[in-house]
Order: structure tokens, then sequence, then C-alpha cells
């Protein structure tokens, strides 16, 4: 599933991935950056997700 997902990413989007892998588990990591937001999205292979975005003029966690 999470080549799928990698796949879509690849050809819906100008973002890139990265993979990671270790004995628990497997996961993509997408990072997002501009003048306004920081953010990272991770998807594991149980299809578990999680953002983590923060606002550059505040410096708070959305």
């Amino acid at each position: 599933m999470l080549n799928k997902f990698k796949f879509w990413i690849s050809k819906n989007t100008n973002y890139s991935s990265d993979y990671h892998q270790n004995d628990l588990s497997e996961s993509i990591v997408i990072d997002f950056e501009n003048d306004i937001y920081i953010a990272r999205f991770t998807v594991w292979d149980d299809l578990s997700c999680m953002s983590e975005i923060v606002d550059l003029n505040t410096d708070q966690f959305k």
C-alpha cells in the first residue's frame, strides 16, 4: 500500500517523499514548506498517519 501512495505522490504532486524502514515498521515522509508554514506528513504501513505543522509567523504548532 505504501508503494501505491508513493507512486500517487510522484504522479500527482511536485513533492518528494522519503521511505523509511526499520525492524518494526515502514513509513513515507513528505516535507512541505513555504513562507508561512513548515509541515511534515508521515504515513506508516498500517495506514496510520500524522501531520505536524508549524506557523512561522507565530511559532505555533497547528
